[in-house]
């Protein structure tokens, strides 16, 4: 929670256990109780839309357009401070350092800015023009000006979308005070760690008409996931050594190559590599093969308020401890989910703004350094 890390921990030892375990020679586990206080802030989200805008997945980006509003209302309906930005998956060549167009160009219709903040917008007008974005970019004319050879590179495109120093013009997009959520819509595995690579090799990569992709033209930083996960973390990390930034998609999850209903939509291989970044990421993935991306796109918009808002715990917790008060009050387990990997809690629903959240667990004395608990 972003906001709990403006706050100072306060760290109260409620008691100390001391259990015997037989057979253990004769070790003696200490658990302390620690009691950790914030105060609620409204959530701060930059969303980055990366959309394949091949045509082979017109449909499924239409339904995507149609589910928007559902997305909106989930951000709307957390609090969230939210900002919308649109680019493709397609790196095209360039003729000098300057990335060309789109390698993580922000898109937008004619006339809307390619950067919708719910600051200054309704839901109602964001709504308007995210669809009015999407209608542009799938439209043919569009697409097959600016495609002339292209890659399907996600997590590249949202790399070049958010590297300042080539895209100067997408300042206004990164806040520092804001989680960063990405969120894929393609059919295809990812491929960016397979750029550059050597020519022949890259044009087999790559799909499009026209003359060779010119790898003489294309430099990339990342030759492993691992490298693009890094560079993420390194964006959103903050003074407390927290990475605030989360992979999301609807992409071709494990069996849906072969179990499509719509046999001529069906996706040609299953982003298993792709997933593994959502995964590492404590993102949230759907299925491409869907007909309604309603449901989805309404349980992403609350999950990833729900990421923004989650309270960093300081030391690995006892789950079956864990107590939280929001302005005294004691949540039921049910409202509380305890996030092991990065050792944090989520609330849902979010807490009203500006409550006191309490949140107390014990933890092994082993791991934690007695100097801060004085």
């Amino acid at each position: 929670m972003r906001a709990a890390k403006s706050v100072l921990l306060q760290y109260v030892i409620l008691t100390i256990l001391v259990l015997g375990l037989s057979g253990c020679q004769g070790h003696q586990l200490q658990l302390l109780r620690i009691t950790q206080t914030s105060t609620v802030e409204q959530v701060k989200l930059d969303i980055l839309f990366v959309i394949d805008i091949s045509t082979s997945l017109k449909e499924e980006v239409d339904a995507v357009k149609e589910g928007i509003s559902v997305f909106i209302n989930a951000l709307v309906g957390s609090n969230a401070d939210f900002q919308i930005a649109v680019t493709s998956t397609v790196i095209i060549e360039q003729a000098d350092s300057a990335p060309a167009q789109h390698s993580g160009q922000f898109l937008s219709a004619t006339g809307v800015n390619n950067i919708l903040t719910s600051a200054n917008s309704t839901p109602a007008e964001i709504v308007a023009d995210f669809t009015a974005t999407i209608d542009f970019i799938l439209d043919p004319s569009f697409t097959s000006a600016t495609t002339r050879k292209a890659c399907e590179a996600i997590l590249e495109a949202a790399k070049l979308a958010t590297d300042l120093s080539l895209r100067p013009e997408n300042t206004a997009f990164l806040r520092d005070d804001a989680d960063l959520a990405i969120i894929a819509i393609a059919d295809e595995e990812d491929v960016s760690i397979e750029l550059p690579t050597p020519k022949a090799e890259l044009d087999d990569v790559c799909a499009g008409a026209g003359t060779p992709f010119d790898d003489t033209l294309f430099t990339k930083e990342f030759k492993t996931q691992q490298e693009y996960l890094d560079y993420f973390t390194a964006l959103k990390i903050d003074i407390f050594g927290n990475s605030n930034f989360s992979i999301n998609g609807i992409i071709t999850l494990a069996g849906d190559v072969d179990s499509c209903a719509n046999p001529d939509a069906a996706p040609k291989e299953e982003a298993s590599c792709f997933q593994e970044a959502i995964d590492a990421t404590g993102g949230f993935a759907g299925s491409i093969c869907s007909t309604d991306y309603s449901e989805f796109l309404d349980d992403l918009g609350l999950q990833i308020a729900a990421l923004a808002s989650q309270i960093k715990l300081d030391f690995p917790a006892d789950p079956t401890s864990i107590e939280v008060r929001v302005d005294g009050t004691l949540l039921p387990t049910s409202q509380v989910t305890y996030n092991a990997t990065n050792t944090s809690v989520n609330i849902t629903p979010a807490p009203p703004l500006a409550s006191t959240v309490e949140v107390s667990y014990f933890v092994d004395t082993d791991l934690v350094d007695m100097t801060l608990v004085n």
